[in-house]
């Protein structure tokens, strides 16, 4: 860390680099408050930008922070999970868990870009690939059956030695939730389908303490979601 951050102070003087720890379990006031106090220290100014490098949690935690301090300061937003660049990048909320659950506590703050490579899940765990492909999956089911489609013709390409077809897949996966977001950013109105499967998938996550990626968590709530939905149609007589 240390040698990284010479390298980089010699061309960048004025940078300061914090090695944040990943996962939900880090998403806390604490690390918040302490992030936004180190910054301080470092002297940060309305001029400054933020670069969260990272996963979804990191990217979180500092896109909150950048919203807080000062009112807000820009900062710049490096995905490099194949959630972070098809996800959590996209809707502009930030946020950390509270006692009682998970992002009670945030904003809206966008960045000034996204830079998203698929080069980086080269090296990302297949668990944690197919965890963010799941929310590829329910977009499919809320908005679009022929995406839906697509993923079931396509899926079996995720692998992340065959570069073209990652892109592919990450980018129709993202087009696929902005077609959403334009219609509603705040995620108020129509936008609130997004969180199917996330009641009961932030619910179970946020219990599990880190201990279960949010897309595997996502996949349970959909299933909940669905086993209500076929329960309460057949108390209701309705046909499927």
């Amino acid at each position: 860390r240390l040698k990284f951050n010479h390298k980089i102070k010699e061309k960048f003087p004025n940078t300061y680099l914090n090695i944040l720890q990943s996962g939900e379990q880090n998403k806390y006031f604490k690390n918040l408050e302490e992030l936004c106090e180190q910054l301080i220290e470092q002297n940060i100014s309305k001029k400054s930008i933020l670069i969260a490098f990272g996963g979804g949690g990191v990217g979180n935690l500092v896109g909150l922070t950048a919203g807080l301090i000062y009112r807000g300061v820009r900062f710049i937003e490096i995905p490099t999970t194949f959630t972070g660049q098809t996800d959590s990048t996209l809707s502009n909320k930030q946020a950390v868990n509270g006692k009682k659950g998970k992002n009670h506590f945030g904003l809206y703050h966008a960045p000034i870009f996204i830079f998203g490579d698929t080069y980086y899940l080269h090296t990302e765990p297949k668990n944690a690939r197919r965890a963010g492909i799941i929310e590829g999956i329910k977009n499919g089911f809320i908005s679009n059956k022929n995406f839906f489609e697509y993923l079931y013709e396509n899926l079996p390409y995720d692998n992340p030695e065959n570069a073209y077809k990652t892109n592919e897949l990450a980018l129709k996966i993202i087009q696929s939730k902005l077609d959403i977001l334009r219609e509603d950013p705040s995620e108020k109105h129509y936008g609130i389908i997004l969180e199917y499967g996330h009641t009961f998938g932030h619910g179970i996550e946020w219990l599990m303490k880190g201990k279960i990626l949010h897309g595997d968590a996502v996949s349970f709530g959909m299933r909940i979601a669905a086993e209500l939905s076929k329960e309460k149609r057949r108390r209701l007589g309705v046909g499927y």
